[in-house]
């Protein structure tokens, strides 16, 4: 693995593909999660305490001493939930030693 990883947030997932694809890079293994209208829905989910009815990252990979990329967009439609979509993934990159 490159010491470069590229996230790709929810908002626009074809566009870190694409990114990685020009970079010859495999995207890095990021899982997220939203908030539901029900509580105790996490069927297909394979770790329900990772998913507490709130946006919530998790990172599947060794970030630490490594440059972190994070590619997201803005939709209209959804800003508040995709602004702390990037805020979480920061943060959990930065509390798990990424270097940039």
């Amino acid at each position: 693995r490159p010491p470069m990883i590229v996230f790709g947030c929810s908002a626009h997932p074809q566009l870190s593909d694409e990114v990685c694809t020009i970079l010859g890079i495999p995207k890095g293994d990021l899982a997220i999660t939203h908030p539901t209208n029900k509580e105790t829905d996490v069927e297909g989910f394979a770790d329900p305490e990772f998913l507490r009815n709130e946006t919530g990252v998790k990172i599947n990979e060794y970030v630490r001493s490594k440059e972190v990329f994070i590619i997201s967009s803005g939709d209209c439609n959804n800003i508040n939930n995709l602004i702390m979509e990037l805020l979480i993934v920061i943060y959990a990159c930065k509390t798990s030693s990424a270097r940039k």
